[in-house]
């Protein structure tokens, strides 16, 4: 990390010569906020699937190197040799799989009945995220700052249109769609497991007929979402 914190304050004051020269300081930044993460002890990053993405960067900068002046080629090989460290420590990390402070293990264990109950199945997770799929439709739970963050739902006909938990309490006249606080504070097992067991309660209480695919809880849903947005302007 610190070889490639010296390599910094020189491509940054030489980032305005060419957009390969932008690109190499912008790629050496994000690097070593990854490393920064490493460091920390991160749990919520996905270490192999952010070197994936970073490596693709790297190799297309790698190919554009070779094509420049020798000169060049000495003054950056020393950022890509730095570079190749950091990946190759970062690949070797895997993130836990009870997931950034057991959110996974929570989201498996409190939305269980999606899949014993309902036929879901769990189609993509991350340290902190979750999305579970019947084919038709789609719940994504998230270790988010924001109740909007930690829950959407949708019909995966029509994957970027999403709801939200309070469209679901609006739609059945549950008054607590006006209380919920917009700030989460998911700081502990027990705070997630608070916040979680809150929402697959919802869901088991309301979300019979959106879980089974009704095609007609597309257009409720929206209804409600439009009502809402207009009772909150």
């Amino acid at each position: 990390m610190n070889r490639l914190e010296q390599t910094l304050p020189a491509l940054r004051a030489g980032r305005d010569a060419d957009a390969f020269a932008n690109d190499l300081f912008e790629a050496a930044d994000d690097l070593r906020a990854l490393g920064q993460y490493l460091l920390d002890g991160d749990t919520r990053v996905n270490y192999p699937a952010r070197v994936r993405q970073e490596q693709e960067l790297w190799d297309r900068l790698q190919l554009l190197l070779r094509a420049r002046a020798p000169e060049d080629v000495r003054r950056y090989q020393p950022v890509f040799d730095v570079a190749e460290q950091v990946l190759s420590i970062a690949r070797d990390v895997e993130p836990p799989k009870e997931g950034h402070l057991g959110f996974l293990a929570i989201a498996r264990e409190q939305f269980g009945f999606l899949q014993s109950e309902y036929g879901f199945a769990v189609a993509r997770e991350e340290p902190v995220r979750i999305r579970f799929s019947s084919g038709v439709i789609f719940v994504e739970l998230a270790w988010a700052k924001h109740v909007s963050g930690s829950c959407s739902f949708g019909f995966e006909s029509n994957p970027s249109r999403l709801f939200w938990i309070d469209d679901l309490l609006f739609l059945h006249g549950d008054e607590r769609h006006r209380s919920l606080a917009d700030e989460l504070r998911l700081d502990s097992g027990d705070a997630i497991e608070k916040w979680l067991g809150f929402l697959a309660a919802i869901f088991r209480r309301y979300g019979h007929d959106l879980l089974t695919g009704q095609p007609e809880m597309f257009e409720r849903l929206s209804a409600a979402q439009e009502a809402r947005d207009r009772r909150r302007g």
